[in-house]
């Protein structure tokens, strides 16, 4: 018996040769390539634009707006002086004036606030309020920026031993002299002797990176005022020198936000509406809203910055 062995079957797809593989087009992928360049090119740019416009608000702009500032609080505590109305002890508002500040080795005049978180320093400079107020028997502190919001402390550092200051308050007139400029390396003062008052004036070592606090410490020589009671035993960790206040995240975050709908409003007005037309209706919201982003960071920062 013969066996056949019959030939495989031959179709059509076994015969029909493979699909060539597409490839791209060099000048396809070059565009692709001109694009993405282009986009990351402008997401620096507009990353650069942005750290630049913090720059200029944090050392020039802000000042500007401490200088309006001032004169509010100046004209209201010179008012409160008038009427007798002046804090002198006890629970005060956080961010009134409390007193004005003047050294004139250095043309220093200032408006001290109640308070030192980041955002009350963006003002003037800030009495903490665990300490009494100047004038007062015992230890007042002071603390105010050294470079940002017209930086009022920039020049503390240049104070030297028997330079007078004075400080106004609700209490009158109070004078000091000042006894020495010190870090934290350097060691504590003595205590103050009873009956007697001391001023110190806290700011940072360096003006744009600072690196730990620098104290400027100021025998009181004219006569000790009354304390009220009622003062605070504690405050913050938000308070304390070199610190920053983490209640600025959510107003980041949202302002960050708007930041972002504003741009991409203004790119549809162009598209709309025109260059012209688009930067007169929408560079004015822009502004405002980088304006609050850069005082969100701000308060993030160190106090004394």
């Amino acid at each position: 018996m013969t066996t056949v062995i019959s030939a495989p079957a031959v179709t059509q797809a076994s015969v029909e040769p493979a699909a060539p593989t597409r490839t791209e087009p060099p000048s396809t992928v070059q565009g692709s390539r001109a694009r993405a360049f282009r986009t990351a090119g402008a997401a620096l740019s507009v990353m650069s634009l942005l750290c630049l416009a913090y720059v200029v608000h944090l050392v020039a702009l802000s000042g500007l707006q401490q200088g309006r500032a001032q004169d509010v609080l100046y004209r209201d505590f010179r008012y409160d002086l008038s009427q007798a109305m002046a804090p002198v002890g006890g629970a005060m508002a956080i961010g009134a004036p409390v007193a004005v500040l003047d050294v004139p080795g250095i043309g220093l005049r200032q408006v001290v606030v109640e308070g030192t978180r980041s955002g009350e320093l963006m003002t003037g400079p800030g009495h903490r309020r665990d300490t009494v107020l100047p004038g007062q028997a015992g230890v007042s502190a002071i603390v105010g920026r050294r470079a940002a919001y017209g930086g009022p402390f920039a020049a503390v550092d240049a104070l030297r031993p028997g330079d007078p200051l004075a400080v106004v308050t609700g209490q009158g007139r109070v004078t000091y002299v000042v006894e020495r400029v010190r870090t934290e390396a350097d060691p504590l003062p003595p205590p103050v002797a009873t009956g007697g008052g001391r001023l110190v004036l806290v700011t940072a070592d360096e003006p744009l990176w600072p690196r730990e606090p620098i104290y400027v410490d100021a025998r009181q020589t004219s006569p000790v005022q009354p304390a009220p009671a009622g003062r605070v035993g504690g405050i913050r960790a938000e308070e304390g020198v070199m610190q920053g206040d983490p209640a600025a995240v959510l107003p980041l975050a949202l302002w960050t936000q708007a930041l972002a709908a504003a741009v991409l409003g203004l790119t549809w007005a162009i598209l709309r509406w025109g260059r012209r037309q688009a930067y007169v209706v929408g560079a004015p919201v822009l502004v405002f809203v980088l304006w609050n982003v850069c005082e969100s960071v701000t308060r993030l920062l160190p106090n004394v910055l």
